[in-house]
């Protein structure tokens, strides 16, 4: 147990910036469903919280939560080189539509919480909600960055000279 996480942790800091971004959006993502979502205070009741896993947005919480769920054994299955998940396209492109789920989901759940606070005397949404839809606002701007840096370095190579190509790949670039 011990080896496989340092495999862990040393693949985790060999990842490229924007993938640790989407691994921390993702992890972040999993600890916030527990927070609370949602608090009402009833007239002569009680006070009471929701979390992602409780409430009429229950389901959306369960969907928001194995979502991350499953992004975050994507990349431990790579960071501990098993390779077991074979992806039919680019992952990228992949993490981009699940992050973009992610933030609908998190807006749906939103409005759902909203119709129901409309039913109690004081009610609000809470910081769990809000977190997860700033993080993943985050996390999906962090791909398209990483997508567009790599189309950008795929152009570059096309164009230049075989030789400096070769140079820059060995890390021997003279001025």
């Amino acid at each position: 147990m011990r080896n496989a996480h340092s495999i862990v942790r040393h693949n985790l800091r060999r990842l490229e910036g924007e993938h640790q971004v989407v691994v921390g959006v993702h992890a972040l993502t999993c600890v916030l469903c527990f927070f609370p979502w949602f608090s009402a205070e009833p007239i002569g009741d009680i006070p009471f919280y929701y979390n992602a896993f409780g409430g009429e947005s229950f389901l959306i919480g369960f969907l928001i939560f194995f979502i991350s769920l499953g992004v975050l054994l994507l990349f431990l299955d790579q960071l501990l080189e098993k390779h077991r998940v074979q992806l039919p396209c680019d992952k990228n492109h992949i993490l981009m539509g699940l992050g973009f789920q992610q933030i609908l989901l998190s807006v749906l759940a939103w409005s759902v919480l909203l119709k129901v606070g409309a039913n109690f005397a004081t009610s609000s949404l809470r910081f769990g909600l809000f977190a997860i839809l700033l993080a993943h606002i985050v996390g999906v701007v962090s791909l398209y960055l990483h997508i567009q840096k790599s189309k950008q370095k795929k152009a570059r190579s096309f164009f230049q000279h075989p030789n400096v190509a070769s140079r820059e790949a060995d890390g021997s670039e003279e001025e």
